[in-house]
């Protein structure tokens, strides 16, 4: 999924059913960090995010 970070973070309580990292579902919160941290960094898409991004993200959640 090429999500547009901005777009999925207006339509949150909508948009983050769709989002899975790994197989895994993702929570709300879970999915607003990530694109929180994603517009942070100037990417405009969930494209231009890493897998090792969205782990740190989660793992820092998880604290």
């Amino acid at each position: 999924m090429h999500a547009d970070l901005k777009g999925a973070l207006a339509q949150i309580n909508k948009s983050y059913k769709a989002f899975e990292h790994k197989g895994q579902k993702m929570s709300k919160k879970q999915v607003r960090a990530v694109l929180e941290y994603g517009i942070g960094k100037g990417y405009k898409t969930t494209e231009e995010l890493s897998d090792s991004e969205v782990d740190e993200i989660l793992g820092k959640q998880n604290q």
